[in-house]
């Protein structure tokens, strides 16, 4: 049975048999070595000492796969270049340690971060906008119900075009809350606890109309 043969038309050597590097015994590619790959009984290593390092799929439409055991005793794939559709797919969580930032923009200008405290959302350039392209739907604001739960404070109802306030939610102003905006459920109210209230018309000729139920 043939091995491996010089191919001297060709210039190349050619394995027809697999190839075993024993433990700790490195492949070595480029004239100083540069590239290495190594097994060292436990763990496997590709190291490149030289210049870049290149992975390269040069078939028309073909994938990098990045595989890994799944956490339950079988293979799966975390992270697919898709060269047929020209992006980059995941296909499990993707999680940034604290104090790591996933920065958007060539001179990164849009960040989201966890310090391990506090996570924050910056811009540095141009406008920040918050769009749901999807119809009739809404955007959601939601927080910690002061008993272990989460519920919506507001949310910018898609369907009938409002933003919207569920009852007893309060839209307060002040650096203490002094002026409250809300309902209840079963009736408004429009509450100040700091100084005077003030209603004021600027327009000229224009009224202060108080209207109710004519019973």
């Amino acid at each position: 049975t043939e091995y491996f043969r010089l191919d001297g038309s060709a210039v190349r050597s050619v394995f027809l048999k697999n190839a075993l590097w024993a433990d700790n015994v490195k492949a070595r590619f480029g004239s100083g070595g540069d590239l290495e790959m190594l097994h060292n009984g436990t763990n496997s290593f590709v190291q490149n000492n030289t210049g870049d390092l290149f992975i390269q799929n040069l078939q028309d439409d073909g994938d990098i796969e990045f595989k890994s055991d799944d956490g339950s005793g079988g293979i799966a794939t975390y992270l697919t270049l898709d060269g047929g559709e020209g992006y980059t797919s995941f296909a499990k969580n993707l999680r940034i340690l604290d104090s790591v930032y996933a920065q958007f923009g060539t001179s990164g200008d849009f960040s989201i971060g966890h310090d391990g405290t506090n996570t924050t959302v910056q811009n540095y350039t141009g406008d920040l906008t918050f769009t749901q392209n999807s119809n009739d739907k809404d955007i959601i604001f939601q927080s910690d119900d002061q008993s272990g739960g989460v519920e919506t404070y507001f949310f910018l109802d898609g369907s009938v075009g409002v933003v919207n306030f569920p009852d007893d939610k309060r839209l307060t102003f002040g650096t203490g809350r002094d002026l409250f905006l809300y309902h209840t459920g079963s009736g408004g109210a429009f509450v100040n606890f700091t100084g005077d209230l003030v209603i004021e018309n600027r327009t000229d000729d224009g009224d202060i109309i108080f209207k109710s139920d004519d019973g």
